[in-house]
């Protein structure tokens, strides 16, 4: 009898263990979700088992919140443009019109004044005007006016340019011919990635030159960034 009820014991757990076993490939599926690369689903066999339509249910989660985050980042994206492109308009129609105001008013007064006083007022002219400079470069960078005329690839080598015309780093940007036109949004989170790494590697890094590279890998954009900086 003894030997009976423990075969039966073992048994039941074998059963239990194969039952249990969708749960525990659940539970080590959750564990492993890298919210940075979605796209990955649960499969578990069993036709109209519990264990499957769990998985299901599973599955549809993962995709709403997936989802919901790319229309988070979406709608996040589009404020801070929004944010940027007012404040490019405000610096460019109301710092910028009032600055170059002020570099012909200066140079009026530099025809009316005396010699002595003339070079003085000169010498103003000159720092407003390179105040307005300024003001203008940072209205660009803030909106790309390039990006929405001539496209990413132009758009990078502009960048690229003036990111060295700024600093003394050497930029060289590289963007295979062919590429296809990828969406507004995708352009821009790309130009927004490689102006901020060729900002800090001109700002950090003590680099003399950089590299940007843009190519598509696998039917996706794939954009690097490399220096000959001294890194961290």
């Amino acid at each position: 009898f003894s030997g009976g009820l423990v075969l039966m014991l073992a048994l039941n757990l074998l059963l239990l263990r194969h039952a249990l076993a969708p749960l525990r490939e659940l539970t080590q599926f959750a564990r492993r979700i890298d919210p940075l690369e979605p796209g990955h689903r649960l499969e578990i066999g069993g036709g109209d088992s519990e264990a499957a339509e769990l998985a299901a249910a599973f599955n549809e989660m993962l995709e709403r919140l997936e989802a919901e985050r790319r229309d988070s980042v979406r709608r996040a994206l589009a404020a801070q443009e929004g944010e940027r492109l007012r404040v490019a308009q405000e610096l460019h129609d109301g710092v910028g019109q009032s600055l170059t105001g002020v570099v012909l008013q200066l140079g009026r007064v530099a025809r009316d004044v005396d010699t002595p006083s003339r070079e003085g007022v000169l010498e103003a002219q000159e720092t407003a005007r390179g105040s307005l400079e300024e003001v203008r470069r940072i209205a660009r960078m803030l909106r790309p006016e390039a990006l929405d005329d001539l496209g990413l690839p132009s758009a990078l080598r502009v960048l690229g340019e003036r990111v060295a015309e700024h600093s003394e780093l050497e930029v060289d940007v590289r963007v295979p011919p062919g590429l296809p036109e990828f969406s507004g949004d995708a352009e821009l989170v790309l130009y927004r990635v490689a102006q901020e790494a060729l900002t800090n590697v001109a700002r950090h890094s003590g680099a003399r030159r950089a590299q940007v590279r843009l190519e598509l890998v696998g039917g996706r954009p794939t954009l690097e960034i490399d220096d000959d900086g001294e890194g961290f």
